[in-house]
């Protein structure tokens, strides 16, 4: 794939994360959550913690 394009689909993907990010500060301002916790969770933790949580149950 030419550079030019590889240029272009991580702009698309750095706009995409924005954007998720953005509805993420709205939706969590609106409920009073705090984005910190958003933040130092990486994506995929909350599936690790619920199995651990079932193996102790």
């Amino acid at each position: 794939m030419p550079q030019k394009d590889l240029d272009r689909l991580k702009a698309v993907e750095l706009a995409a994360v924005r954007k998720a990010a953005d509805s993420l500060a709205h939706v969590s301002h609106v409920r009073g959550v705090s984005l910190k916790f958003f933040a130092v969770v990486p994506i995929g933790a909350s599936k690790k913690t619920e199995s651990k949580t079932n193996e102790r149950n």
